[in-house]
């Protein structure tokens, strides 16, 4: 029994019932659009099921017990097949158990990088707000004589912003230069579509990011009148 993603990548749209695989050893009885051998939240993998050969011993079963069983019978359950298999370590659980267990070992990772780079992304975002703010405040009399000869807030806060985006493309240039050689060497075996994704969606972040740094700054930059900014001066 295969899975959708077997079939496509042996038969791509032909039939693949009672096909032969595995160099004649295996026919094909049975196709599922979706198993994915690791939980839900895994990609949909090419995945096989074959039946037993007589005399071979399974690692693992799935046995129906009636619905409300307990601790109680697993425990007796564990006791009485270690009885039997004496050199075997044997242990039991629920269905639902180990679907809990897979999917969380399969969010692990997600999770884990996801509070790294929260971490990482609030620290990129004060230090962008500091440079601009230090920035601003080094600026005060260039800010003050634009304003004392009629320029509006608005155009201040578009060229304080313009300069930050300037600065963020300047350092984003390099890492596409970079990030670009992923998909085409192939590496990792991942969809070069899931890497260019992932920079378009990179590329906005950092984006998006550097402009939400620069909303307190410019907003103190609007602020500042021109008479104080040319009496400091």
């Amino acid at each position: 029994v295969i899975n959708g993603g077997l079939k496509e990548a042996l038969f791509g749209e032909e039939p693949a019932l009672n096909e032969v695989i595995q160099a004649g050893l295996s026919k094909v009885t049975g196709v599922v659009e979706y198993f994915k051998n690791s939980g839900e939240v895994t990609e949909n993998t090419p995945h096989f099921c074959i039946m037993m050969k007589p005399g071979e011993i399974p690692w693992q079963l799935l046995i129906r017990s009636t619905p409300g069983s307990d601790e109680e019978f697993r425990t007796e359950l564990v006791k009485r097949t270690s009885a039997v298999a004496k050199d075997w370590t044997i242990t039991a659980g629920k269905l639902s158990d180990f679907r809990k267990r897979t999917i969380r070992i399969a969010w692990m990772p997600v999770i884990v990088i996801s509070i790294i780079s929260a971490f990482l992304i609030i620290n990129i975002l004060l230090g962008l707000m500091g440079l601009l703010w230090y920035n601003v405040n080094h600026r005060k009399s260039e800010i003050g004589l634009r304003k004392s000869v009629g320029a509006p807030t608005s155009r201040i806060k578009k060229q304080l912003i313009g300069e930050m985006l300037a600065l963020a493309t300047l350092g984003i240039i390099p890492g596409l230069i970079i990030a670009l050689q992923f998909p085409l060497l192939r590496a990792f075996n991942i969809k070069p579509g899931i890497y260019l994704l992932s920079i378009l969606t990179a590329t906005t972040l950092i984006y998006l990011l550097v402009t939400l740094s620069t909303l307190l700054p410019t907003i103190i930059a609007a602020r500042i009148q021109p008479a104080e900014a040319l009496h400091e001066e």
